[in-house]
């Protein structure tokens, strides 16, 4: 999870969103050895003013545990920041 983290802003509401989602998977992992998180994402209408940009995007996430799978779709128009050389999320 340290790599979804590394994409978004420090103390974003979409790095806060990705501790979450990491706590999560730490507690299916004391049921299961293994946790497998599959995304397809479309992005879309990308805009960027200097060190800012927006971004629509429309994906499914599939996570799977011991033989059991859960997924869930959803839109959004994301927001990020330059930091450095990289872009990164900082919302929705």
């Amino acid at each position: 999870m340290s790599k979804a983290k590394n994409c978004c802003v420090y103390g974003s509401d979409r790095y806060y969103a990705t501790c979450v989602l990491e706590d999560a998977v730490n507690a299916l992992y004391q049921y299961v050895s293994t946790v497998t998180i599959t995304c397809f994402v479309t992005i879309s209408n990308v805009t960027i003013t200097g060190s800012y940009a927006s971004a629509y995007g429309s994906g499914t996430m599939v996570i799977s545990a011991g033989g059991y799978s859960d997924s869930g779709s959803a839109t959004a128009t994301y927001y990020l920041q330059k930091v450095g050389n990289s872009w990164k999320i900082y919302a929705p």
